[in-house]
């Protein structure tokens, strides 16, 4: 069955929500059905037919009247039911403005396929964005890698990220995108392409004594060439460490992080660490906005965390693959024996693992959280208190609210998150959050 062009200017489900789809339908039927053009082709209803046949069944069709605009029948329809990010709004309305304006012809992308024109500002009203994201989409269509729309399409990268991306040759894109997603937002957030040619020039500015704050990624990625990226983001990072540790400094002197004065049965811990890049990445991670402690000054945070905890009290500490040595030393030294571990595995807006990628190892698609214990005390529910938890990734630092719900419910109160960035009370949890970035994330989860 093919599908009408202007059906394709919106991307497909993919991932969970396609797999919700497919469950929807098995349960309860097609519910909606499938309407036709009189040629055949699919005007609305693509991801419900692709769920049919997944699951083996005949898919409920009707046949369109002929009333009205197709191409409005399939934006009403499409914006009315999906739930469709700014990004990939923004790409959709791109395809609209790509056409030449009034008329129903053969598009400038071959992934645009046949549909009716838009200006641009005609297409960002109709699909609520601004006319500069609908600018930056139509240049991704032109420039972009196959790949990078695709991207788009799933929910991974943004429109704004994806532009500087386009802005390299087809090779150089294909580099990029080889990347995690955070280590894509790093690498780009200190760099500048030239946004008038199809690729991007380079000088070695960055790499005497003063620090620079642009990465200009060259043509010809050749091993000099990647390492001499490298030296420069080195710098970079340095640079940006010293200035989060004079606001950290600042911060402290205005606020000493007064500790609540009351006493905690679990405390919930997720450090400031001061990583160190303990692999080899051409990308090194630049993307920490907030303030970090040195391995000393949290082992030295012991004196707050005795005021905090009762003699029976459960610790539950983030760490990564890379700090879980300096962890284990932290947890221990606060006075904690450990009991065992969770894991967080990661996953992105298809469904699928990701994480942070480093030159010649695995993938790390996981955090950890150890588990330590003083005293004597037990669980309050043990029923469905598994010690790996699958949840999408958000932004850098963000923990999944399904560990704060589990908390909730199996551990004893009270509780205390240390170091948070979100407002577990407003959120609907029985945890209070401390810290200087309380608040930091939002609660729409």
């Amino acid at each position: 069955m093919k599908y009408h062009p202007i059906a394709d200017y919106f991307p497909l489900l993919h991932g969970e929500e396609f797999d919700g789809l497919v469950e929807s339908i098995r349960k309860q039927g097609q519910l909606e059905p499938i309407i036709l053009h009189s040629d055949g082709r699919i005007i609305d209803g693509r991801n419900r037919w692709r769920a049919c046949k997944k699951i083996g069944i005949d898919p409920i069709t009707k046949t369109w009247d002929g009333e009205g605009d197709v191409s409005q029948i399939i934006i009403a329809r499409n914006i009315n039911r999906r739930h469709l990010n700014e990004s990939q709004r923004a790409l959709v309305a791109a395809r609209f403005a790509t056409a030449r304006q009034g008329a129903r012809t053969d598009l400038t992308s071959a992934r645009c396929g046949r549909g009716y024109s838009l200006t641009n500002v005609e297409a960002a009203k109709a699909f609520g964005v601004g006319k500069t994201l609908v600018k930056y989409a139509k240049k991704i269509l032109k420039n972009g890698v196959p790949e990078l729309i695709e991207r788009i399409e799933s929910g991974d990268l943004s429109v704004s990220l994806c532009f500087k991306i386009c802005g390299f040759d087809a090779k150089q894109q294909q580099i990029i995108l080889a990347k995690s997603v955070e280590d894509i937002s790093d690498l780009l957030n200190g760099c500048k392409s030239s946004e008038g040619s199809n690729h991007a020039q380079y000088s070695p500015s960055g790499v005497g004594n003063k620090p620079t704050n642009e990465i200009v990624i060259p043509s010809e990625m050749s091993e000099k060439d990647e390492k001499l990226i490298l030296n420069v983001a080195n710098r970079i990072v340095k640079e940006r460490r010293r200035t989060q540790r004079n606001v950290y400094v600042e911060m402290l002197a205005s606020n000493e992080q007064k500790i609540p004065k009351g006493k905690y049965h679990t405390i919930l811990c997720d450090p400031p660490w001061d990583n160190v890049q303990h692999h080899n990445t051409l990308y090194p991670v630049v993307g920490a906005d907030y303030p970090k402690m040195s391995h000393r000054e949290l082992l030295e945070y012991r004196e707050k965390i005795d005021a905090l905890a009762f003699d029976d009290c459960f610790m539950f500490l983030w760490c990564t693959i890379g700090t879980l040595p300096r962890a284990m030393e932290i947890l221990e030294s606060w006075g904690f024996r450990y009991i065992f571990q969770m894991v967080w595995n990661k996953i992105g807006p298809n469904g699928n693992p990701t994480g942070f990628l480093p030159t010649g190892f695995p993938r790390y698609t996981h955090e950890l959280v150890l588990v330590g214990k003083r005293g004597s005390l037990h669980f309050a529910d043990t029923r469905d208190f598994n010690t790996s938890i699958t949840a999408p990734r958000a932004e850098h630092s963000r923990k999944p609210i399904e560990f704060y719900k589990l908390i909730d419910r199996v551990c004893p109160k009270p509780i205390i998150d240390l170091f948070s960035r979100q407002d577990w009370m407003k959120a609907g949890l029985d945890i209070e959050s401390h810290g200087l970035e309380v608040g930091k994330f939002s609660n729409a989860l």
